[in-house]
């Protein structure tokens, strides 16, 4: 059994609960996802099945698209709903453009200091074990990027807002960044995952329809085909050459005389998907200069086959 689920994760289960509760379902262990979301969160958690697994690391590189509600004039020790409260404001009276010009601001690279309460390891320590500890300590601001920022309501003290982000981008840091920017503070008090890479949440099933499915001997529709995470790379097929194509599926490299046919213009340090004449996924490739002979190459990355 191999393939993505596309999974809607439910409301205060973590995502290795969630994952835990596919195993059972499918009764296999090796079983992973694809980027932590919060308790609080729900939305679109991509589950690798079998030989998927190795798509993980590609996918967790793609961007991701959320619709969330900040709550201003109040701040929580965590920044979201599930936190104390450690600080209250007084809301100023905010029109909609007034908003909207103080979010887009953060359209574009911006930089953010990770929340105590996260994963974020600092000196071999996970941040929220020391918050648990009462510890709070200096963070590095990291690097993330907001592709696209919409504000969809406001009826304060709430507002609700869709964003489209890169990796390692946290909401709820972002929630209470804008509502700084508006001169108050606040927290995340709901927060919905619509897309990860590929993979939207209308398309996506619940875990009662897995359990369905499981019982009634067609889990095989519920899994997509493990390319379905990789359409982001551009596409190669090789010849019809018996000889390459064991030499490919092998993990060796090989140069533009092996190429059938690409659907796009490639650049070199691209990572692309390659497929044999007849349509098999074979893997990942990276499209590179060779020092010694300067000739482009296609050098394995991941093999799939």
């Amino acid at each position: 059994m191999q393939g993505i689920i596309n999974l809607v994760k439910p409301l205060n289960l973590t995502s290795f609960q969630a994952v835990k509760r596919v195993r059972k379902i499918l009764q296999i262990r090796k079983v992973g996802h694809t980027g932590t979301l919060d308790p609080l969160a729900t939305g679109v958690l991509p589950i690798c099945v079998g030989r998927a697994t190795k798509v993980s690391r590609f996918l967790v590189d793609t961007s991701k698209e959320y619709i969330a509600e900040l709550r201003l004039g109040i701040k929580t020790d965590t920044l979201d709903a599930a936190g104390e409260i450690v600080a209250e404001e007084e809301v100023s009276e905010l029109n909609t453009e007034l908003i909207k010009e103080a979010c887009a601001e953060f359209v574009g690279e911006i930089e953010q200091v990770p929340p105590m309460y996260s994963a974020v390891k600092q000196d071999g320590k996970r941040l929220y074990r020391l918050a648990q500890q009462g510890k709070t300590v200096e963070r590095e601001p990291r690097q993330v990027k907001i592709y696209n920022l919409k504000v969809l309501a406001v009826d304060l003290p709430v507002i609700r807002f869709a964003v489209e982000c890169s990796k390692g981008t946290y909401i709820r840091v972002l929630a209470a960044d804008i509502a700084k920017k508006l001169g108050s503070c606040g927290h995340l008090s709901f927060l919905i995952r619509d897309r990860v890479g590929p993979f939207k949440i209308n398309e996506a099933i619940i875990l009662a329809e897995l359990e369905k499915a499981a019982s009634t001997d067609s889990l095989a529709e519920t899994l997509l085909p493990i390319d379905s995470a990789l359409v982001h790379y551009p596409k190669i097929k090789i010849k019809s050459e018996p000889q390459l194509y064991k030499l490919v599926s092998n993990g060796a490299s090989f140069d533009f005389e092996g190429v059938a046919n690409q659907e796009n213009k490639l650049d070199l340090g691209q990572k692309i998907r390659v497929y044999s004449a007849e349509d098999e996924f074979l893997g990942i490739y990276e499209f590179v200069l060779e020092q010694k002979s300067k000739k482009r190459i296609f050098k394995p990355v991941r093999l799939f086959c």
